[in-house]
């Protein structure tokens, strides 16, 4: 459920969500809802994530689904680009790593 952090000198109330990164157990992306509805602003920052569409989208009731279908849109985006390199295009994707994983966990067993 989000957290709301409401200023002690009367400011503006800020909404912070956690978002399933599809990164690695317990990686999380962080929506910031700053404002009320009438003026409200939103800020993602994702860190290190692994953007998969269905899974990202889902279930319907996912947060990120307003602003893939452009019912809502960020007003500020903050990317972990590290891996933004060409030399980095060999990533295995992450049914690849999972396969991997498995085989070598297999093979010691």
């Amino acid at each position: 459920a989000p957290t709301v952090l409401e200023s002690g000198d009367g400011g503006r109330a800020v909404t912070v969500s956690l978002l399933d990164a599809n990164h690695c157990p317990g990686a999380v992306m962080f929506l910031f809802e700053v404002g009320s509805e009438n003026s409200r602003r939103r800020i993602l920052h994702v860190g290190d994530f692994r953007w998969d569409r269905p899974s990202m989208l889902q279930p319907s009731s996912s947060p990120l689904r307003e602003f893939a279908t452009l019912r809502s849109r960020l007003d500020e985006l903050y990317l972990d680009t590290t891996y933004c390199d060409e030399e980095y295009a060999g990533v295995p994707t992450q049914a690849e790593a999972i396969a991997a994983a498995v085989a070598a966990a297999e093979k010691e067993v």
